[in-house]
């Protein structure tokens, strides 16, 4: 199963990529917003996690691409650290599935994407 993972943080988006594999996904990486969107376009993931302010295109322009251009309804994460109500409530809005908080677990981030894609 393909898992695609965006964030600007090195260090989040290899340490993500890293527990994602060895849960047994394939996944995706990109460091930017542009990057995020190449990627879904070419791989068809079955997951989204992605951090919403990144370079190039933010996370929110990445969920309007796939909510609204690409009109798909796959599962989207999203991981900040911004914890503001009104930038939690815009994330829903905007159509992602699930909000995480960083610092994170990323044991807790296997937990929800199995959740999400039905595995558990």
């Amino acid at each position: 199963m393909k898992i695609l993972a965006a964030d600007d943080q090195p260090i989040v988006l290899k340490s993500l990529t890293h527990m994602l594999k060895e849960a047994g996904f394939e996944v995706h990486g990109s460091n930017n917003g542009q990057g995020a969107i190449e990627i879904f376009d070419s791989e068809n993931p079955s997951l989204v996690i992605i951090d919403l302010f990144m370079p190039i295109k933010s996370g929110f322009e990445v969920i309007d691409h796939i909510r609204n251009l690409k009109k798909s309804k796959i599962p989207i994460i999203i991981m900040s650290g911004i914890t503001d109500d009104a930038t939690i409530l815009k994330a829903f809005n905007f159509g992602a599935d699930d909000y995480i908080e960083k610092p994170l677990g990323l044991n807790q981030v296997i937990l929800r994407i199995k959740k999400l894609l039905k595995l558990t």
